[in-house]
């Protein structure tokens, strides 16, 4: 299991500390099966400062870029090779930024640049729906670009999807 979170209120030690708090407990599962904590490993986690970085999504997650209706309450997912999958995926990373508190002006400065990619189909709560598996350019301040890393950029970051690793601060 990967878990990630954003730092800015010290959630990954919180988080920490309670996992080592489980290690070597049993936890038990359906079918009489049980699943023990074992081991936590610490991924060095690099720190950005630079106004613009090439990332690359992680085997298993990818970039989820959804548009959501409330009139009809259906979401409409965009993948790379789309036509408005740029501007789709730039609106979704202001509104994420703007959402985690960083200011207007700083949200509506984001630039987003797909550089290569496919189209991936997944799972999510027995639908499967359309991401990207995909290296992106994203120019922000670097201290939004930090929080994407931390914690996922996009949509659908709570349950895995939008985790990046940084290929090259440009």
């Amino acid at each position: 299991m990967i878990f990630s979170a954003d730092d800015r209120n010290r959630t990954g030690l919180i988080f920490s500390m309670a996992f080592m708090g489980m290690k070597y407990k049993k936890f038990p599962l359906p079918e009489k099966n049980a699943m023990t904590l074992k081991r936590i490993a610490h991924v060095k986690e690099n720190v950005i400062i630079s106004n613009r970085v090439m990332f690359r999504t992680i085997p298993g997650g990818g970039l989820v870029v959804r548009d959501h209706s409330r009139e009809t309450n259906r979401d409409k997912y965009y993948v790379i090779g789309e036509e408005q999958f740029e501007e789709k995926a730039r609106q979704s990373l202001m509104r994420q930024a703007m959402e985690a508190g960083f200011p207007k002006r700083l949200a509506e400065e984001i630039k987003f640049h797909p550089v290569s990619g496919k189209k991936v189909v997944s799972r999510l709560y027995g639908i499967m729906i359309d991401v990207s598996a995909i290296t992106f350019i994203v120019e922000a301040d670097s201290m939004i670009l930090q929080y994407f890393y931390q914690a996922g950029a996009s949509s659908r970051t709570a349950i895995g999807y939008g985790l990046c690793s940084i290929i090259e601060q440009l």
